[in-house]
């Protein structure tokens, strides 16, 4: 892989990312329910109906927890996607070292286990010695241990910081 492919993989985790939450958005207006009522989706020789979103979306419950999940899904995918990409591109070229010593490089690392896993905090013996770890104005620390990775601590504004740290780092910074 080569630094231009990298910028490429992480611009289009991005991409990604911003569609899901546009999506989102599109699900809260009430336009858009009427044209899910009678969409249905064709994939090669797959049909989906989508009737069954827009009853969700009527739902305030049901739609709390469908967004809920959703933004699970495109947050663990950007994080996942950027992350995995930064660290192996850096691996394999040899710049493990310039990525370690980032600011924001430990606070990754223990965000990436729930968002990757289960949504709850879960500290090894290893990460508990390194903690607290604080990226920007957010602090992991011991005593969080078996609680959940909240919206409120770590939502898509932040994820788009971060992903934002790691384009700048791999564009000005490794080789």
């Amino acid at each position: 892989m080569t630094k231009d492919d990298l910028l490429v993989q992480l611009i289009a985790a991005k991409s990604s990312f911003v569609l899901g939450l546009a999506g989102l958005y599109l699900l809260t207006q009430k336009e858009t329910h009427v044209l899910l009522e009678r969409g249905i989706g064709k994939l090669a020789d797959y049909t989906i109906p989508f009737k069954q979103v827009a009853q969700s979306m009527r739902d305030p419950q049901k739609q709390k927890a469908d967004f809920k999940s959703f933004n699970k899904f495109i947050m663990r995918a950007m994080f996942k996607d950027s992350f995995e990409v930064l660290k192996e591109y850096c691996h394999v070229t040899g710049q493990d070292s310039k990525r370690i010593a980032q600011p924001w490089h430990q606070f990754s690392r223990m965000i990436r286990n729930p968002l990757a896993h289960n949504y709850r905090f879960e500290f090894s013996p290893h990460d508990k010695r390194r903690l607290p770890v604080t990226w920007s104005d957010l602090t992991i620390t011991a005593g969080m241990d078996g609680t959940e990775l909240t919206f409120d601590f770590f939502g898509p504004g932040k994820m788009l910081d971060l992903w934002q740290e790691f384009y700048s780092f791999a564009e000005s910074s490794l080789e």
